[in-house]
């Protein structure tokens, strides 16, 4: 991705707000422009950045349709990192300044900023999929949510702050986590571990 285009910039400020937030898609872009609605997606008013970090308001989602609460999902910095969300949002709040009523990851076209819309977010992450060599058909929109809450709970971080973050309202997110098969041989292993040394 050029990362000077200010298109770019969004998607991928987009792509990483996404992984670290384990957001749902319907939260970050609308199917097209029309269906924006501040209510339901992030604007530019709704991040805050303090320090090293992000923090993103929620208003709407799966869990919060009439608006009962707000959800705040805080996002780090990665100094020094490509992948950083909190670098990446102010890189493409630089290149490309809006109101806070503006969607969070508005794009410039004809004069005037619109949404970033769903079949952009999905086009880009296609093709980059493609240019690694791997199968589209794997991978979509949603897999930033499963794969950022696989990453984490590989990072050692607590099943119940996993669905904090994620704002799962129940175990379902447990489905996400994808457990290579190296380590459901541990299961095994620590089983027959025990009865060689005589534990049962």
């Amino acid at each position: 991705m050029n990362l000077s285009s200010p298109v770019h910039a969004a998607i991928w400020a987009c792509f990483l707000i996404a992984f670290f937030g384990f957001f749902r898609k319907s939260n970050l872009v609308p199917c097209n422009s029309s269906e924006f609605s501040p209510h339901k997606h992030i604007t530019r008013g709704s991040v805050l950045v303090k320090n090293n970090c992000l923090v993103i308001l929620v208003s709407w989602s799966k869990t919060i349709q009439f608006g009962e609460r707000q959800l705040a999902v805080p996002l780090h910095s990665i100094p020094g990192s490509v992948l950083c969300p909190v670098k990446a949002f102010k890189h493409m709040c630089s290149l490309i300044p809006a109101p806070a009523s503006a969607h969070a990851f508005a794009v410039p076209s004809g004069g005037r900023l619109i949404p970033l819309v769903a079949p952009v977010f999905a086009g880009a992450l296609a093709k980059l999929i493609r240019l690694i060599g791997l199968s589209t058909h794997s991978y979509s929109g949603h897999s930033f949510r499963r794969g950022g809450c696989s990453f984490a709970f590989h990072c050692d971080v607590p099943p119940e702050l996993l669905r904090l973050h994620g704002d799962w309202a129940s175990d379902a997110f447990r489905r996400y986590l994808h457990v290579p098969l190296q380590d459901k041989l541990l299961v095994t292993a620590r089983m027959g571990s025990a009865i060689s040394l005589g534990h049962f």
